[in-house]
């Protein structure tokens, strides 16, 4: 991570604002949120009372008389989770912004369809991940595949302010459109 300060320091900000806050703000643009369950109900009451004076040194005596009792398990629990949804908390964030892109992008793709009257030519077949299969008559096809291409950057646009997100059409190693999903 040396070579990308800026990376490290988001991920560090999104490790802190998920303990912080509860929740991971997974698209600042839509507000999509991913609650913690239990947070305001259990958690925060487990951090606050490692937080007290002298629970550590309570904590290292219960665990040396009893391992597995429900106290140590709790604390256990607790920062396995937190370890969890400090990873989740980076995550989400991404697989969420490139799901968004991609459902602007068929939403901007389907209109371009029903504007151009090809609802019986052109079938958008799966979406998956980060990428659209579609399948259109062999004389439309590479339109189409131009067509989506822009639809996909034009989709990210809202999500990828300061980056511009490029795409690729998917093509055979002679350069020629495929037949069937490459993925």
């Amino acid at each position: 991570m040396k070579g990308f300060p800026g990376v490290k320091k988001y991920q560090d900000y999104c490790r802190k604002a998920v303990i912080r806050d509860g929740y991971i703000l997974m698209n600042p643009v839509t507000g999509h949120r991913c609650h913690i369950i239990d947070w305001d109900n259990k958690w925060i009451h487990v951090r606050n009372k490692m937080n007290t004076d002298g629970f550590w040194q309570y904590y290292r005596e219960l665990k040396y008389e009893d391992p597995y009792c429900e106290e140590i398990q709790e604390i256990r629990e607790y920062f396995k989770l937190k370890s969890d949804l400090e990873k989740d908390s980076i995550n989400y964030r991404i697989q969420n912004r490139g799901a968004m892109c991609t459902k602007v992008a068929g939403i901007l793709l389907f209109k371009w369809i029903v504007r151009n009257n090809y609802q019986n030519k052109i079938k958008m077949c799966i979406q998956a991940h980060d990428e659209w299969n579609i399948e259109a008559p062999e004389n439309m096809a590479e339109e189409v595949a131009i067509i989506l291409q822009k639809c996909m950057e034009k989709g990210a646009e809202p999500f990828c302010t300061r980056l511009p997100l490029s795409t690729d059409i998917s093509r055979l190693p002679n350069g020629e459109l495929p037949t069937f999903w490459v993925h």
